[in-house]
């Protein structure tokens, strides 16, 4: 069984770290959630998370969201010039005695913690402008039949159908394929098709959790999003869990059934580390 460590429980867990890293991970994506939310009154939180994952050699997963997502297609993006900058600011904040030492070594090297924050939001904000469409066309079919061939079907029996998660997970993989021939100036048709399940589970929760907020009458934040791209990092729901006390984290395991439970608590991880389980 492999666990992987979302940004809170790296947070809470990072004293324990030497003890629960056998068969543990996380990802660049909890690496950078850590340094832009280091503040003056949680420096000292943070600065141990990061040291304490780098110090006891948990594994990281360096992709970013945006190359596991073209991976999902058999697409290559090289991401490695972001890797060496997030890499190098880790270090730095490791080295400083306090928050404004930190801010100074950042500045003096050439980073920003702000351009971090805006690297992190424009992913976000990327995704959500090219999904925006399958939103809409998802709203609309709460309104009217838009298959011909299901030209009878009640909008009760529509949703119904929308709540398996079988057209919306469909249209959402190719929305995702839109903006990935669009990043990489890729014929989008051939992009779709080459669809190879690699991002199955961020589709499928996705897919759930946008379900959820459209039937609502709203549509997921930015803050949303970028909590939803930790799933990109749990790819075998056999062998892997996400170690997570999120509420929102803890509500999407319904969207794979009831009898799954890919999501667990922190002290449910514990016990099978220290168990054996």
């Amino acid at each position: 069984m492999e666990f992987y460590l979302d940004t809170n429980t790296l947070r809470s867990l990072a004293s324990k770290l030497g003890r629960l890293k056998t068969n543990s991970y996380t990802s660049v994506w909890a690496i950078i959630e850590l340094l832009c939310r280091v503040s003056l009154k949680d420096f000292s939180v943070r600065k141990g998370a990061i040291k304490s994952i780098l110090s006891n050699e948990v594994k990281i997963e360096w992709r970013l969201p945006f190359s596991l997502i073209a991976d999902s297609f058999s697409c290559d993006c090289n991401d490695d010039c972001s890797i060496s900058q997030i890499k190098e600011i880790c270090q730095l904040l490791i080295s400083s005695s306090d928050f404004n030492d930190f801010n100074t070594r950042v500045s003096q090297q050439g980073f920003s913690i702000n351009a971090l924050k805006f690297q992190r939001d424009s992913l976000s904000k990327n995704f959500i402008g090219h999904i925006r469409d399958s939103n809409v066309l998802l709203q609309q079919s709460f309104k009217k039949v838009i298959f011909d061939k299901f030209s009878l079907i009640d909008k009760a029996d529509l949703m119904r159908w929308c709540r398996d998660n079988a057209y919306n997970k469909e249209l959402n993989i190719f929305t995702f394929s839109k903006l990935i021939a669009h990043e990489l100036s890729l014929p989008p048709l051939s992009v779709y098709k080459q669809y190879n399940g690699l991002a199955d589970n961020f589709m499928t929760v996705y897919s759930y959790f946008l379900f959820k907020k459209v039937e609502g009458g709203s549509q997921p934040a930015l803050n949303d999003f970028n909590d939803l791209l930790h799933w990109l990092y749990i790819k075998n729901n056999e062998i892997q869990k996400m170690v997570s006390e999120d509420k929102m984290m803890l509500f999407l395991n319904q969207s794979f059934g009831s009898d799954v439970s890919i999501v667990i608590p922190m002290a449910t991880f514990e016990r099978m580390v220290t168990y054996g389980l």
